[in-house]
């Protein structure tokens, strides 16, 4: 499956030469019908040979080691040219991001602007993250970089405190995404000093880490009316009170609940939103940042070193305020679904795999629905041509840094198709 779709590119000057040379000496007898014939021929050899020598994509160098789906992922345009061998190809742009599934176009959730934002103008640096999809690990990165993590702990565990109170109003954002990271389209790039990074968490796994922090987060600090409402309607409730709902709704629920957020909003939207609603953004910054799958991240970051020099380090980094799945995997990979269990009767010694969220048929349905557009901007990350493209001089480090983003992609591409079906396949 091609991962890059594109319009072939124009002929080469060399070959609409070629064209327009024959077709001038040769139409010079015109006097003969079979003199027009072979004309005609040659005119269609001429094209289709150089239509066949500019092709877009070349996948010749691809490793024959890695698996065929790790493959497809680094199936991308890397030229050859001598031209580009002393500099890199700049950095390149996803495009927008439209949700094409028409028939579910009314039950997905839209996209928000509540993302987290960080700026460094020592660096040059912008990274960006979602609550429940990078912003503690953003934050984490960005303030380690600058040389002040140390300082963020010392002066609040909870990492947040220290961005919010100090760094954000010392280092306050100037200007949009588009100011600072550039503009681009699918055919003009306008380049920048800038890097700028936006960490996607796979919506699967999102989806249940979002449950989990609402669930177990105080009601007064994280509002979700909808998820009362839903109870209240169910007669799961006598009376709206969110302490008892949050004991006893179910993943379930939840989901039922993110629907109500279809309907006029019973409240409008505030910034407890980010923790549960879409990763993608209106801010516009999806379209100039680079995009990086959190699952593969310390990959993800080396390899971005090695196509633009700057270093960045994830190593032994994490949310405190995570349930990570590494830590809640059982070893008998229990497949038991537990959409209608109570979260409160969710033990947290053993918790459930999050695949245990995602094994029933209709729940996924409507869950894929809600997030197409998150799994569309998911892809978009796992497929950055900056993390998969083939340098023509690489090193060994870099090769496996790709192909390690590369086999990871692949593993979530699979879960994903597993849970919502080929139609969300937008890899």
């Amino acid at each position: 499956m091609t991962i890059i779709r594109s319009t072939r590119p124009s002929l080469s000057t060399k070959c609409r030469h070629a064209i327009s040379s024959t077709s001038t000496s040769t139409y010079s007898s015109r006097d003969s019908r079979r003199v027009l014939r072979y004309v005609t021929y040659v005119l269609v050899i001429a094209v289709y040979l150089c239509s066949r020598s500019t092709s877009f994509y070349d996948t010749s160098s691809t490793s024959s080691n890695i698996g065929s789906q790790e493959a497809s992922l680094l199936v991308h345009a890397h030229t050859t040219s001598s031209t580009t061998a002393a500099k890199p190809p700049p950095l390149s742009f996803p495009p927008p991001l439209t949700c094409s599934l028409k028939q579910q176009e009314k039950l997905v959730l839209p996209p928000t602007n509540h993302a987290l934002r960080l700026t460094s103008n020592e660096t040059k640096l912008v990274l960006l993250g979602t609550a429940k999809g990078g912003a503690t690990l953003a934050t984490q990165i960005l303030l380690r970089k600058v040389g002040l993590y140390e300082t963020a702990v010392k002066y609040h565990p909870w990492i947040h405190n220290y961005r919010s109170t100090v760094y954000e109003t010392e280092h306050p954002n100037q200007g949009s995404c588009q100011d600072l990271c550039g503009t681009s389209t699918r055919s003009t790039q306008l380049e920048t000093d800038w890097l700028c990074l936006k960490l996607v968490r796979s919506p699967l796994d999102r989806i249940v880490s979002s449950y989990v922090h609402v669930l177990r987060t105080d009601p007064q600090s994280l509002v979700f009316p909808e998820l009362d409402q839903h109870l209240l309607q169910q007669q799961k409730q006598k009376q709206l009170h969110s302490s008892y709902s949050r004991k006893i709704a179910t993943f379930a629920d939840f989901v039922a609940a993110l629907e109500l957020r279809l309907q006029p909003a019973i409240t409008p939207i505030t910034l407890h939103d980010v923790h549960f609603m879409l990763q993608t953004s209106t801010d516009g910054c999806d379209r100039v940042a680079q995009l990086v799958p959190i699952e593969a991240i310390d990959s993800a970051l080396a390899a971005i070193h090695a196509r633009t020099g700057v270093a960045l380090n994830a190593t032994g980094l994490t949310s405190s305020h995570y349930v990570v799945v590494a830590n809640t995997n059982n070893n008998n990979k229990n497949t038991q679904s537990v959409i209608h269990t109570p979260y409160s009767d969710l033990s947290v010694a053993a918790f459930p795999h999050y695949d245990q969220f995602l094994q029933d048929t209709h729940l996924n349905a409507r869950i894929c629905a809600l997030f197409c557009l998150d799994f569309q901007l998911y892809a978009k990350a796992c497929t950055n041509p900056t993390l998969l493209m083939q340098q023509q001089q690489s090193t060994p480090h870099y090769d496996s840094d790709r192909r390690s983003v590369a086999t990871v992609c692949a593993h979530e591409r699979n879960r994903i198709r597993t849970v919502c079906g080929d139609d969300y396949d937008f890899f």
